[in-house]
């Protein structure tokens, strides 16, 4: 049993066979130790060469001759703790989370387990692991200076932790449950209780070392009163609350922020959800969105969004969303439309794009929702997800019965509305990164339970850069970096090509799983 633990806890490393160059987006993996190069674990080297397709090169005493297209390796894994029970039946992606540090040179895990574990960001050996207990480790973030890990949980305590990335030995800790309230730890097999526990939801640390927060808790009550408690806050780099809104609690879940710096005095966007009984409170439009200021975190504006009639009987937002005073205000929902708004109230619809609103086929509708969006440089970027039907809809098809035209794909469009560029394919997109200079924007490919294709799962990587040169979206697909299993929707991009994303396993259709809980880093 001990030896077993232990395995499980050991960074696995891929292998490559004696000799092998490997022809990666501006660079070659090769077997050894190299001068000028990065070593990745495993006795393997990176080595940043432009190369041409067809090219003949020998690095280090191996030769290989180029491909056209790039490939895409993984330079090692970490294994979590287990979520078999969870996968075998049936239950949602296991929230996990990732970040690399400042520099690159270190990355920080946390599970759906508690697991917070630091390697190397190149190696993947491992530089210390805890387990916080009783908690999903649901948001990570370093401090500027690499010195300060900071990872948020989902607990009864729904604590905030500032910690030393070198042992994880704790500097502070900041309850958000004294604010949001508590709740205790679910009985039972209901696979979706955990989330009703409090939880850390957004963390950002800004420019001058200040933590902005955002707590979430919906609950029932013995008597199946539901309950909802959200705050923002923003602690200082002891941990002591010097600002928060509002002043208490309100009854409201704020499940995805934006945070802008850099524009005046900053800003914040915040996706106002609410799944309480009684009444709303006042002045909040729910399924809307409010804008803060950063620096007094007063309220700005608020800006309503309505359904869209007859498919849908209220707006509904997840995280393709954002705010810059410069631009606007940026929104996808979920019955496929994208609009982009004045920045200044009453924030009037400047931009109107229907690229999943539902069409009909043959007597039913259906739809394709737009999931993850955001300002990318000048551009609106945003992804569809699989076709659906209307959750309005009065048919009694399970299935849609064709594709939307506007399913599965990533949309690129200037801030005029005019459409850049585009990519559409057989895969169910999770998530949306872009790496910090804008450069390279990733999607990943998730678990999807019906379809007659092989799936695909991994990450797909887009060159950003000159986004009106006019190529395709097939020509900006400068790689596809293929995983064994689905991906979870946050992963993590930087300007050097590294990818960190976390794998997760899936019903096999026969009482059992296949795959692993694991973080991969792709190159």
């Amino acid at each position: 049993m001990l030896f077993a633990l232990l395995a499980a806890c050991t960074t696995q490393q891929p292998t490559m066979a004696e000799g092998e160059l490997v022809f990666v987006r501006d660079a070659v993996i090769l077997p050894g130790v190299i001068d000028g190069g990065q070593i990745i674990g495993d006795n393997r080297s990176i080595l940043v060469h432009k190369w041409a397709p067809g090219e003949k090169i020998t690095l280090g005493g191996h030769t290989g001759t180029a491909p056209a297209r790039p490939e895409c390796r993984p330079l090692f894994h970490v294994p979590l703790s287990d979520v078999s029970r969870l996968a075998a039946s049936g239950g949602v992606a296991p929230n996990s989370a990732v970040a690399f540090s400042p520099s690159g040179d270190r990355l920080a895990i946390g599970s759906f387990q508690g697991d917070l574990v630091v390697v190397d960001g190149w190696t993947g050996q491992e530089l210390a692991r805890t387990i916080l207990p009783e908690a999903i480790t649901k948001r990570l973030a370093w401090s500027s200076d690499g010195l300060t890990l900071y990872a948020g949980e989902q607990s009864p305590d729904a604590v905030l932790h500032a910690l030393d990335p070198q042992t994880l030995k704790s500097k502070w800790a900041f309850r958000a449950a004294d604010f949001v309230h508590s709740s205790p730890l679910p009985e039972g097999e209901d696979r979706y209780a955990i989330f009703d526990l409090p939880g850390i939801y957004t963390m950002k640390v800004l420019e001058n070392g200040d933590l902005f927060v955002v707590a979430v808790h919906g609950w029932n009550d013995s008597d199946g009163t539901r309950n909802n408690a959200s705050q923002v806050f923003r602690l200082n780099g002891l941990g002591e609350v010097i600002d928060r809104w509002p002043d208490k609690a309100v009854s409201a879940t704020f499940l995805h922020t934006r945070v802008h710096e850099g524009e005046g005095s900053g800003s914040v966007l915040i996706n106002l959800n609410r799944s309480a009984s009684g009444p709303a409170p006042e002045g909040l439009p729910f399924g809307g969105l409010a804008i803060l200021d950063l620096a007094t975190l007063s309220l700005q504006s608020t800006a309503s969004i309505e359904p869209l009639a007859p498919w849908f009987k209220a707006a509904n937002l997840w995280q393709a969303m954002d705010y810059q005073a410069s631009k606007g205000l940026f929104v996808g929902m979920g019955d496929g439309r994208v609009m982009l708004k004045e920045p200044a109230p009453p924030h009037a619809t400047r931009i109107d794009l229907s690229t999943g609103i539902p069409i009909m086929a043959g007597k039913v509708p259906i739809a394709a929702s737009v999931g993850f969006g955001l300002f990318a440089a000048d551009t609106l970027m945003y992804t569809t997800s699989d076709t659906n039907i209307p959750w309005g809809a009065a048919v009694g098809e399970l299935r849609p019965p064709t594709h939307h035209p506007g399913a599965n794909g990533l949309w690129v469009a200037d801030l005029a509305g005019k459409p850049l560029w585009s990519w559409q394919g057989d895969l169910r997109i999770q998530g949306l990164s872009i790496s910090p200079s804008n450069t390279l924007g990733v999607i990943g490919g998730g678990h999807r339970s019906a379809g007659d294709a092989p799936p695909l799962y991994g990450a797909m990587v887009f060159d950003l850069s000159t986004p009106n040169d006019g190529r395709s979206g097939s020509e900006r697909r400068v790689s596809t970096c293929v995983t064994s299993n689905p991906v979870y929707f946050s992963h993590q991009v930087l300007d050097d090509g590294r990818i960190a994303v976390i794998q997760f396993p899936i019903p096999d259709g026969k009482g059992g799983i296949t795959g692993s809980y694991r973080a991969t880093v792709l190159r």
